[in-house]
């Protein structure tokens, strides 16, 4: 696989002229928001399977933001190439989900034979007649009972001692586990549920719909700015004037996962 280098002029904000570095900052934010609105028009048509518009979505954004053909034409492609990789996305997270169900199933299983073979042991205690399955790591040796382990062997002296030292606790931890594996594999078969009924879009750092320019603290988001204000939680964001502004979403519904 060979690499290949694409060489091109860097070009740097404070070489560039304050009504220059805003008209970049225009153009990017006028395109990022064409672009969120054709991914959040074509997801809600592919959630009700059906069109509510007249026109086409390349004349939509052309008109609702004045853009020309070429950057209208983009916006709608780098949308469509978003939905894509969503889409193959959602096969990864289905195929990685029902692999951890699969494991946890097989954990389950596991789990409840060996709680079956430790309840077994314990009935046979009850009746005064000690019973070990042959493969057990349990058994009784003389007078001894004995647990062995990989590095190393515990003894129990009297039946007692071995009963509600080891054969309770140990019970009770099974329960526990199984009762955990069965909350995990009720929640992972539910988010699996819903990757395959549902469809959402989420937004991530490294998508084209937030970004950073170099290191001069320029940031690119599909929102309006405001300026001298603090939203609770979205945190400050310095423009190329200095000055400090903070962003928040441009209009609620656009919310789904956003």
């Amino acid at each position: 696989m060979s690499t290949k280098a694409y060489f091109s002029n860097r070009i740097y904000k404070n070489t560039l002229s304050n009504s220059v570095v805003g008209a970049i900052r225009d153009c990017l934010s006028c395109f990022n928001r064409a672009k969120q609105f054709v991914l959040n028009t074509l997801v809600k048509e592919k959630r009700s399977g059906q069109s509510r518009r007249e026109k086409s979505i390349h004349v939509n954004v052309k008109e609702k933001y004045q853009l020309d053909d070429y950057y209208a034409n983009s916006a709608v492609q780098a949308a469509k190439a978003q939905l894509k990789s969503l889409d193959e996305l959602k096969k990864i997270y289905i195929e990685n989900k029902s692999a951890q169900i699969r494991s946890i199933k097989r954990k389950l299983k596991q789990e409840r034979s060996r709680l079956t073979t430790l309840r077994k042991i314990k009935t046979s205690f009850i009746k005064d007649k000690p019973k070990f399955p042959k493969h057990a790591r349990e058994q009784k040796q003389g007078n001894y009972f004995v647990v062995s382990y990989k590095k190393k062997t515990d003894i129990y002296y009297h039946a007692y001692q071995f009963e509600h030292t080891y054969l309770d606790s140990t019970i009770q931890q099974r329960k526990t586990r199984i009762g955990f594996l069965t909350s995990r594999l009720n929640r992972k078969e539910e988010e699996l549920k819903q990757l395959r009924t549902k469809y959402s879009i989420s937004c991530r750092p490294d998508h084209i719909c937030c970004r950073r320019l170099s290191d001069h603290r320029i940031v690119y988001h599909d929102c309006v700015f405001y300026r001298e204000g603090k939203i609770p939680g979205q945190g400050n964001r310095y423009d190329y004037d200095g000055g400090k502004r903070v962003f928040g979403i441009r209009d609620p519904s656009w919310a789904v996962n956003w």
